[in-house]
């Protein structure tokens, strides 16, 4: 959280207010205990995320914001996480980042170095050993750093002589336990939503996946979804829905039941906080002139681990300080502490190039509490 000076009337006033980037599997959790969807909503412009924002902080609602740069460009995709993660965390309702439609590694790491706590995969094959080798390796990845991986089968391919495209209901399992998702991503039909008819929803499907896939379900929804259908879909295991439409429905908290949850998922989910990695050191005279070069190097390679958000170096301005140097490194959450400390990159440039020059330092990870 941080403190704020609010002006009254009356003079100032010291406020509370509370840091809402929390964890998606802690939402998800929430929102399967008290039989509610969760709203998932793609975000690929300021005025969509002004809009998404200002419909879940007038219902209450907890939100799930889903970066989709349109542009390839890096500082632009930086620049729109960023701004989902800066708007969301000021926002006073509980608020979790995912990526979407990461189909290799880069495209995990990134989205973990941009805060996000829960991740898409696109399967890149329609193979199925192939789909399943290729999620549970970023699963691999993504779990180890406390970010929830969800995928869903691509449909197989038009021609094959099947009437029903979609991956069969066996096979929507078998992902899910293979590649250990932490959600998965059922086609059950309701995105062909030109005319905005009443949704045709597939529950019998649904159904049968929920029943043996012990996963938190999500679907993508578009056109008018009542609410019996609604009822019927969360009775059926849908714990996520993805809002596809441009425009967000002005009822759609209300309609997935998760309008006025804000502040009982505030006081059970705790935010989700960067965590920051301090080493204070000296090294001796006769290891200056190669200290540049190994700090450059550490900067490199440690800032390609998964969860690391930034690499800094530093130098004391006070010439009678105890330490004359430092590293600067923040991590995504808590969990990347461990993960960072044994990843093969960490281990060998320390054991290799740091730790030999260094011999004299100080370790500290603080859990940041304010900014």
């Amino acid at each position: 959280m941080t403190v704020c000076r609010r002006r009254t009337g009356a003079g100032h006033q010291w406020v509370v207010r509370v840091l809402a980037i929390v964890s998606f599997t802690n939402l998800v959790r929430h929102a399967a205990l008290h039989h509610y969807a969760l709203s998932i909503v793609s975000i690929d412009s300021s005025p969509r995320l002004d809009a998404a924002l200002a419909a879940a902080i007038a219902q209450r609602a907890p939100l799930v914001l889903a970066p989709v740069p349109a542009s390839d460009t890096p500082g632009m995709t930086r620049a729109l996480f960023a701004a989902c993660e800066a708007a969301g965390a000021q926002a006073g309702i509980p608020v979790a980042l995912m990526g979407l439609d990461a189909s290799a590694k880069a495209d995990l790491v990134s989205a973990i170095n941009s805060g996000c706590s829960a991740v898409s995969v696109t399967p890149s094959t329609v193979v199925f050993p192939h789909v399943v080798a290729e999620v549970k390796s970023l699963t691999e990845i993504a779990q180890p750093c406390g970010v929830a991986i969800g995928a869903m089968l691509p449909d197989h391919a038009e021609g094959d002589g099947a009437q029903d495209n979609r991956p069969a209901v066996a096979e929507c399992i078998a992902l899910a336990e293979r590649a250990s998702l932490d959600f998965l991503g059922v086609d059950i039909g309701g995105t062909d939503s030109a005319s905005k008819r009443r949704a045709k929803l597939d529950y019998t499907r649904l159904r049968r996946i929920h029943e043996g896939a012990p996963v938190p379900l999500l679907t993508r929804i578009s056109g008018e979804v009542l609410p019996d259908q609604v009822h019927r879909l969360i009775e059926s295991g849908l714990t996520l829905v993805h809002h596809v439409d441009a425009e967000i429905p002005a009822d759609a908290f209300k309609l997935w039941g998760s309008a006025g949850r804000a502040a009982e998922v505030l006081a059970q989910c705790p935010p989700l906080q960067p965590v920051v990695h301090v080493v204070e050191f000296n090294v001796p005279a006769g290891a200056l002139p190669e200290l540049a070069g190994i700090l450059q190097e550490g900067r490199q390679r440690l800032a390609m681990i998964p969860g690391v958000r930034a690499v800094a170096t530093g130098e004391a301005i006070a010439d009678a300080a105890r330490y004359r140097h430092c590293w600067i490194v923040t991590f995504a959450n808590e969990n990347i502490v461990d993960y960072y400390r044994h990843h093969p990159l960490h281990v060998d440039f320390a054991n290799g190039l740091f730790r030999p020059i260094a011999e004299d330092r100080l370790t500290i990870d603080f859990r940041l509490t304010g900014a």
